[in-house]
């Protein structure tokens, strides 16, 4: 298991999960050997980038942003077996192939593959899409006035 790899939430090195890959890229997987991650800034959904794209404010006031919004790849994968939207998303042309893993090859491929990159880590996470109105009730609670997003030095985190 890689040393700078971190699985988030209620899932486990065992557990199944799915991705629709455009078939130029299921076929760079096997014959390059290179797994393509993107910024999720490039990606279309606006509250994917939500946290990395908002000014923070600290408890002392002072304002800035995320130095590192440009240093973090993803890529989405699913733990459904079957999924129309990730079919629709990754395959417009309906020329696609679906892939299954575990959560521990994944993590275990991406961090060895940057092995020698000094700093760098490795999560794997599972991401709660809620309705809109429960993300918009999240920044109203969370004290998010004029775009800014509250940092709480005292915990470390967002809050």
């Amino acid at each position: 298991m890689a040393k700078r790899s971190t699985i988030i939430g209620d899932i486990t090195r065992r557990t199944t999960i799915y991705r629709v890959f455009p078939r130029n890229r299921f076929f760079e997987l096997f014959d390059e050997k290179k797994n393509a991650l993107v910024w999720p800034t490039m990606w279309e959904d606006p509250f994917e980038n939500f946290i990395l794209r908002s000014p923070v404010r600290t408890a002392s006031g002072e304002s800035g942003e995320f130095g590192f919004h440009e240093d973090v790849y993803g890529q989405c994968w699913t733990l459904k077996k079957r999924s129309d939207a990730m079919w629709r998303i990754y395959s417009p042309k309906t020329d696609a192939v679906r892939v299954r893993t575990t959560v521990g090859r994944l993590i275990d491929s991406l961090c060895a593959a940057n092995k020698g990159v000094t700093n760098d880590s490795c999560f794997i996470g599972k991401v709660d899409y809620p309705p809109d109105f429960k993300l918009k009730g999240h920044v109203r609670q969370a004290g998010v006035n004029s775009g800014m997003v509250i940092a709480d030095h005292r915990s470390g985190g967002l809050c």
